[in-house]
Formats: structure tokens, sequence, C-alpha cells
């Protein structure tokens, strides 16, 4: 094989991917300029570290960045189908944000500040409840701390369809310290001591639940919501504390696995790790981030590989029949079950497909088409109902509510199992029909 050829075998598989970062950069900025920092804003960042980064780390560096998982050879993931792919879907995503433009208005309650206190106290009281029920389930605190990313995996030799359940409410008391943060933010004169204390302890029970989730996901989403709030009010991107989310995310993402395990780790020498991994990993963290988004972009391949049978977007009804598990009946599992049968070969919810899997597998390019649409027509939609930059006086509800449903969405550009989407979400959706009928939200036209 000649020069040339080596060279443009070593490198025609990067165009794409490099090509479709300048195309996502230019929307970025573009998204920034006109609404600010907006789910699909967030969304786009997502996807450029999962399908366009995570493909090029994953071809450069196959053996130190694509799941073990797979099935899979260097030669499968140079594939010009699947980058193609993965272009079709973002431009149908942006396709989608700009039929969802056509809303004109947003949601607007009324709520005195004593009432925001006492939905802030309520929430946070529903969350300690919910813990409560969760922990008994599992067999007390020390179980759970215990065990707490087997029972995150469903690995836990304890398992509870109730407990997981009720698990999912105390993300009550992660709202109660995001409309308290916003609530400060707008007018931190007005606000008194005990507030201010209460703002505290909230972020402590906030911290003891992230703690437990054993999710390094959940803590960033937190951070991310952070941000959202901040620049919702103070309309500006908080700068250090931006720098402060980039460095704690890459942190995060090397280290977080390490360091959680170490905890219940008594054979774990902390001397020994900074003496002998901690730099090494400092020099390959790009890569060491990238293995965690490896498997959407593996997924496509993959399902591609093995020729499956396409789902026909069962997961878009298929979450609706979750709760019969509570009774013991199972009508139908995730989409991340059949991936991860076809990956593994085992019936487990361990590998969610991503997005563009997500379609494919549904129904082939004309669904990478359609899932694309619909997730960029429900993100935008979400942007406009639950707007920040109305003309009306910023409620903190609204926006501690809009900075808890920014992370939430992502999900579905990270992983797209639409089942354990919702069924993560349900606390999302009680808030929100609590809005609607106990706080009288309203959909306002607006007037410019």
């Amino acid at each position: 094989m000649t020069l040339p050829n080596i060279f443009w075998k070593n490198t025609m598989y990067y165009i794409l991917p490099i090509f479709t970062i300048f195309i996502v950069i230019g929307a970025l900025i573009n998204e920034y300029t006109k609404r600010g920092f907006t789910l699909v804003f967030m969304s786009q960042i997502w996807f450029l570290v999962i399908y366009c980064l995570a493909p090029i780390a994953i071809i450069s560096s196959y053996d130190e960045v694509a799941s073990k998982a797979f099935n899979l050879n260097k030669n499968d993931v140079e594939s010009f189908y699947v980058q193609l792919l993965i272009l079709l879907f973002y431009f149908s995503f942006i396709f989608g944000t700009n039929l969802g433009n056509h809303y004109k208005g947003f949601l607007k309650i009324s709520v005195s500040n004593k009432n925001i206190r006492r939905l802030c106290y309520t929430l946070v009281l529903i969350g300690l409840f919910s813990m409560g029920v969760f922990l008994s389930k599992y067999g007390g605190i020390s179980y759970v701390l215990s065990n707490m990313s087997q029972i995150r995996s469903g690995q836990a030799d304890v398992k509870s369809y109730l407990g997981a359940f009720f698990l999912g409410f105390y993300k009550f008391v992660n709202l109660s310290f995001f409309i308290c943060f916003a609530k400060i933010l707008i007018d931190n004169s007005k606000q008194s001591t005990s507030f201010k204390f209460y703002f505290l302890i909230n972020l402590m029970l906030s911290m003891f639940g992230l703690y437990l989730s054993a999710g390094r996901e959940n803590g960033i989403s937190f951070l991310i919501s952070i941000i959202v709030i901040y620049m919702a009010v103070k309309k500006r991107i908080p700068l250090k504390l931006s720098i402060f989310f980039i460095l704690f995310t890459v942190f995060y993402i090397v280290f977080g696995k390490t360091l959680v395990f170490a905890l219940y780790d008594e054979s774990f020498d902390i001397n020994d790790f900074f003496n002998t991994r901690f730099y090494y990993m400092i020099l390959d963290s790009f890569n060491i981030v990238m293995v965690e988004f490896s498997h959407q972009y593996m997924s496509i391949v993959n399902f591609i590989k093995v020729d499956g049978n396409f789902q026909y977007f069962s997961d878009y009804y298929i979450w609706m029949l979750t709760p019969f598990k509570l009774i013991g009946i199972n009508l139908g599992d995730s989409i991340s079950y059949y991936n991860t049968y076809i990956i593994m070969g085992w019936w487990e919810s361990i590998i969610p497909p991503g997005p563009v899997a997500f379609g494919y597998m549904s129904l082939g390019v004309l669904g990478v088409f359609i899932h694309g649409t619909i997730v960029g027509y429900i993100f935008r939609a979400i942007d406009s109902i639950f707007n920040t930059n109305n003309p009306v006086k910023i409620d903190p509800v609204m926006v501690g509510f809009y900075g808890m449903l920014v992370p939430t969405f992502t999900y579905i550009m990270s992983n797209s199992d639409l089942t354990l989407f919702f069924q993560n979400r349900l606390a999302q959706l009680v808030f929100f029909l609590a809005l609607v009928f106990i706080y009288k939200a309203r959909y306002l036209i607006k007037r410019y």
C-alpha cells in the first residue's frame, strides 16, 4: 500500500465527524445567541461528545476506548454509513426544533413568597418520606451504603420495585433546592437568615441523595441545573462556575468510579493510587472520558452487523405498561434489554442504545429521521413553554423546575431508553400536574 493510500485510510473516517463538529458548533453559537442556555443547547453539547468526539476516539484508539462488552473490531467501527446515520439524526433533530418554534407562549404561575416557602418545605418532607420507604425496602441504610452500585445496576441481592419507585420522589429534595436557589438569586437581600439556613440544609440533603445514587450522571446533572438557573436569572455565563463545572465533570468521570469503590474496599491503598495510577489517568483522561460514551456509537454498528429485528417504536408505548411490574405482571421490556441481549446474550437492561441506534433499531433509516424529529420538536416545545426569558417577572418556581428539566430530558439524547426515562421522571410529572391543578399554571401568549 502506497503512502498516500495509507494516509487516506487513516484519516478518511474522521472527515464526517469533524465536519459534523463544525456544523454543531455553528448551531450552538446560534442557539446561545438567540435563546441562551436551553435544553436544545445542552442536548447538542451531549450530541457533540457522544456522536462526534467519541467516534473519533473509538476509531483512533479502539483498544483503549471501545467498550469490551461488544464483539466488534476496529474495522467494524470504521463506517461511513453509521456516520451518515448520525448526521441524518442531527439534521432531523434540528428540523424538529424548527417545527417546535410555533410555540409563542409560556407557562405562568402566581405563587406568593410565603407559599413558595411552604412548597419547598413540602417537597423536602415528601422526599424524606420517600427515602425512608426506599431504605426500609432495601434492608436499611447500612445495606444500601454497602451495595449502592449493585442497587443502581439492578444486581443487588435485595430488589424492590416499590423501593425504587419511591426513591424517584427523593428528587423533590433537589427540586426544593433549585427553587430556593432561584429565589435567592432573584432577590437575595429579602431572604431571611432562617431561609438561608434552610437553603444550606436543603443542599446537604441533596448531596446525600446524590451520594446514595452512586451515579456520576446525577452529580453532573445537578451542576447543569445550577448553571441553567443562574443563567436564567442573571442572563450571563457564570464564568467561575462554568470552569469549575468543566474541571469537576472531567475529574468526576475519570476518577469518580475509582474513588467511590475505594470507600468500600479495605485493601485500597490511596498512596499507591496517587503514586502509580493518578498521573497516568490524567494523561489518558480524554480516552477515559470517551469510554463512558462509546456504547451509543457501537450499538448502531452492532445492530447493523447482527442484522437485528426492528422494534417498530414499541418503546413509545411500553413505558406505559411498566407499572404492572409492581404487581408482578411484565407486559414488555424496554429497548435496553433487547440491545443488551444482541450485544452480550443476556436479557438485562445494561446497555441503552442512544438515540441514533434507538431510531435505527425501530425502523431503519426512516426511524432515525422520525425519532430525531420528535426529540427535536419536544425539546423546543419545552424550551418555549418553560421559557425563562418571558416578558413578565421571573418566577423562582418555574425557573427551578426548568433547571431540573434541562438535564432530565438530555437523557433522551444520551441514552434514549424511554421506559427508564419515564420511570425515573415520575416525580417531575407529578410536580407538573401540581403546577397545573394546584397552582393554576396557565399558558400565556407573548406580547411584543
